[in-house]
C-alpha cells in the first residue's frame, strides 16, 4: 500500500514537473512565433554568440572552450552559451530554439528553485502545495520573462542568486559552515555571468546582514551578556565569509575578470541608468 502510494506521487510529480515544462515552452513559442522585429544590439548579439560558439563547438570543442574563456575578462562574457551547446545543437540554431533553449536551462531551474524556498519559509498549507504553487506563478512574473524573450541571458544570474537564498534558507545545523563557500559560489557565478548582478549580490550580503542581525536580537531576551554577545557576533562572521569567498572563487575561476572589474569605475559606467532617491520615490 505504502510502495503504491510513493508510485502515484512520484508519477503525479512528473506529471506536474512535465506540464510546467511544456507551459514555459508554450510561452517562448506563442510569443517568439509572433515577433516582427528587426533585432539588433545586444538583443541580436546574445544570440549570435550563442550561434558562433555552437558552431565552432561542432567543428572544435577546444577552440569553442577557448573563446567562451577569453570572453571572460571582456565587457560581454560567452560563459551563459555553455549549456546552451547540446540542446541548440540537437534542436537547431534558430532564434527559437536559442531562447527555449535559455528557458530550459535557466528559466525552469529558476521555477523549481523558487517553489523550494516557498515549500520552506511557508508553513500554512503543504510544503509540495506551497513548492507547485510557486513554481507554476513564476510563469505569471513578468521580469522573469522580459529578458529571456528579448534574446537576454540575465535569467541566468538570477537563478545564481536564488540558489544562494534556497542554500541560506535550508536549515540544518550541521551545514551551517557548509553553506557559507557555496553561497559565495553562487554569488560569484551570478556577477560572473553577467556584472550587473553584482548589485544583487551586495544587496542580498545587505539583507543578509540585517537579517543575521535581527534574529539573535529577538532570541536574546534572558541570555547573559557572554551569549548574546556569541550570537550577535557569529552570524557577522558568517555573513563576513560569505563576501570573502566570493572574492575568492571571482580570483580563482575568472582572476582576468576581477582584475578587470578592479579597474572599472562602475557607478560611472552605469551612471546613464541610475535615478535619484527624490525620482524614485516620486514614482
Amino acid at each position: 500500500m505504502l510502495k503504491s502510494l510513493r508510485q502515484q506521487s512520484f508519477w503525479q510529480q512528473c506529471g506536474l514537473l512535465s506540464l510546467y515544462i511544456l507551459l514555459a515552452i508554450a510561452i517562448v513559442y506563442l510569443y517568439v512565433s509572433q515577433e516582427q522585429t528587426f533585432f539588433f544590439w545586444d538583443r541580436a548579439a546574445y544570440y549570435n554568440w550563442a550561434l558562433e560558439i555552437t558552431q565552432t563547438f561542432l567543428e572544435s570543442p577546444q577552440l569553442a572552450w577557448q573563446d567562451i574563456r577569453q570572453s571572460l575578462a571582456s565587457d560581454y562574457n560567452k560563459l551563459y552559451i555553455l549549456p546552451l551547446i547540446p540542446l541548440m545543437s540537437l534542436a537547431g540554431q534558430s532564434r527559437m530554439s536559442y531562447i527555449a533553449s535559455v528557458a530550459l536551462v535557466y528559466q525552469i531551474p529558476l521555477g523549481l528553485i523558487l517553489g523550494k524556498i516557498a515549500s520552506f519559509i511557508t508553513s500554512s498549507i503543504s510544503p509540495r502545495l506551497a513548492f507547485w504553487s510557486a513554481t507554476f506563478v513564476t510563469l505569471a512574473i513578468p521580469s522573469t520573462w522580459y529578458t529571456l524573450l528579448e534574446g537576454y541571458p540575465d535569467i541566468g544570474g538570477t537563478l545564481g542568486i536564488a540558489g544562494a537564498i534556497l542554500i541560506y534558507s535550508y536549515h540544518r545545523p550541521s551545514h551551517v559552515w557548509v553553506k557559507i563557500p557555496a553561497i559565495g559560489l553562487l554569488i560569484a557565478l551570478a556577477f560572473i555571468f553577467r556584472r550587473h548582478f553584482g548589485y544583487a549580490a551586495a544587496s542580498f550580503l545587505l539583507g543578509l546582514f540585517f537579517q543575521e542581525m535581527i534574529l539573535p536580537v529577538r532570541t536574546s531576551a534572558n541570555l547573559t551578556i557572554a551569549e548574546t554577545l556569541k550570537r550577535q557576533t557569529l552570524p557577522l562572521i558568517k555573513v563576513g565569509l560569505i563576501g570573502i569567498c566570493s572574492l575568492f572563487w571571482l580570483s580563482f575561476l575568472t582572476p582576468s575578470f576581477l582584475h578587470y572589474i578592479l579597474q572599472q569605475n562602475l557607478t560611472q559606467l552605469y551612471s546613464s541608468y541610475a535615478i535619484s532617491l527624490t525620482h524614485a520615490f516620486a514614482y
